[in-house]
């Protein structure tokens, strides 16, 4: 799949944010920052083994005829892809509209890219409170002189 129709395809989610974001660096020349999300977990079955236990998700996937059990989860190098555009087209907007992006801090991600198992949350995901401290301090050492 090409990269523009990835681009394409996340564009409406980002449009909403572009919104706000024009907004609030029109307002009284604060500095607005734009955090990066946590990469994706890697481990397929683990990332399985957490949906199954989602009420919501098995609720909706039994509305449709399907059992989670028979559901694929997609593979961890497209959900990689995927998360890499998304951060892209924050970065892009942040430097559209006079905001910084604060990347992931580089400690949370494994050697090729994913959420190191130690900074998740128990849950398909989401990253943990640890992976939260680091990020904050990231972004404090943006904001300190």
């Amino acid at each position: 799949v090409p990269e523009a129709m990835l681009r394409e395809l996340f564009w409406p989610s980002v449009a909403i944010l572009s919104a706000m974001l024009g907004e609030l660096c029109r307002q009284d020349g604060s500095p607005v920052f734009i955090l990066g999300t946590p990469p994706p977990k890697r481990d397929e079955g683990t990332i399985k083994g957490y949906l199954v236990t989602e009420p919501k998700l098995l609720a909706l996937a039994g509305e449709k005829g399907y059992s989670l059990d028979d559901v694929a989860v997609t593979p961890a190098i497209v959900r990689l892809k995927l998360w890499c555009v998304v951060q892209e087209l924050m970065a892009e907007l942040a430097s559209a509209n006079r905001a910084s992006f604060v990347e992931v801090p580089p400690e949370t991600q494994d050697e090729l890219g994913f959420l190191r198992p130690e900074f998740g949350a128990p849950d398909a995901t989401h990253a943990n409170p640890l992976y939260g401290r680091l990020m904050l301090d990231r972004l404090l050492d943006r904001v300190r002189p």
